[in-house]
């Protein structure tokens, strides 16, 4: 009979310390899926710019706000922007500093992530 009561003790407070922890795990895993997504984002505005011809990344410094993006099924909205910049010690006509900032709200506090790459100008044949 003691060993009933105290095996059914154990497993209430495994219980109780489980689903107490339920929450964290919850908020750990929305914050690592929400900063998954905004690195996805910046990385294929990324890609888009150096794909593109060098004229469209001709203009600097520039900025631009890019479109907002919702993430499905939370409602959480990436707000994103382009920036442009030279790279101090090179000509600017040949090499440019592309950044790539997104930005969310989560919890009351904003969240931000920031990528850069540089982009040469290659003539392509």
């Amino acid at each position: 009979m003691i060993e009933t009561v105290v095996s059914s003790t154990l497993l209430a407070v495994a219980t109780l310390v489980a689903l107490g922890a339920l929450p964290t795990l919850t908020m750990s895993s929305n914050r690592a899926r929400f900063r998954v997504n905004a690195l996805q984002l910046s990385q294929s505005s990324l890609e888009k710019q150096r794909a593109g011809p060098w004229l469209a990344i001709s203009l600097w410094p520039h900025q631009q706000a890019l479109p907002d993006q919702v993430m499905p099924g939370t409602g959480v909205v990436f707000q994103s922007s382009l920036e442009i910049q030279k790279v101090s010690g090179y000509d600017p006509e040949q090499l440019r500093k592309v950044l790539i900032n997104v930005k969310w709200k989560e919890r009351d506090r904003w969240q931000t992530v920031q990528q850069e790459t540089l982009v040469s100008h290659v003539p392509r044949f």
